[in-house]
């Protein structure tokens, strides 16, 4: 072979290689774009799975102390004469519409529950309504069940106080 042939040959192949490498790309682009668009997704899963755990544990523990508090003041002699809560306060009105509407020993309806996390928490600012630890652990739980083992920082932001309440499960604005 001589020269000429040689060159010709190297050529093509370099040619073949470089079109072989420009299809590739858009193909790893497209990868890339999947692979992010699925770990978005996890961590978009995770996120709701966390806000979740944690709407129903301040929903249970909402419930659990209107539910305690109900059974001294349902009993209250002011509330039994008037049919009125005794001190007026919205707590004490949802503790009397339980009393009414939930016989004695039997759990609430779920709407009923959520009206009082909802009455319970409305103006509680978020730093005392989040545990610092408690939230720590669920993200981390939540990201590893959604098989994502990367390191992460967080932050839970107060709309009431226009900034950072917990940053990376610590207490920016001191709880309660």
């Amino acid at each position: 072979m001589n020269k000429k042939v040689i060159g010709f040959i190297i050529g093509i192949m370099s040619a073949a290689v470089i079109g072989v490498i420009a299809l590739q790309i858009p193909l790893v682009r497209t990868v890339f774009r999947v692979n992010e668009a699925q770990f978005d997704k996890s961590v978009a899963n995770a996120l709701a799975r966390v806000a979740d755990r944690l709407e129903t544990q301040e929903m249970q523990e909402a419930f659990s102390l209107l539910a305690n508090g109900y059974s001294i003041s349902y009993f209250s002699t002011d509330q039994m004469a008037l049919g009125q809560p005794a001190d007026g306060s919205p707590e004490a009105l949802l503790a009397q519409l339980m009393a009414q509407s939930v016989p004695a020993g039997e759990t609430p309806s779920p709407d009923l529950q959520r009206l009082a996390y909802n009455l319970l928490n409305a103006n509680m600012p978020v730093e005392e309504r989040v545990d610092a630890v408690e939230l720590t652990q669920y993200l981390r739980q939540e990201l590893h069940d959604n098989g994502i083992s990367t390191d992460f920082e967080y932050g839970v932001f107060s709309r009431q106080t226009g900034a950072y309440a917990i940053h990376d499960g610590i207490y920016l604005a001191p709880p309660g």
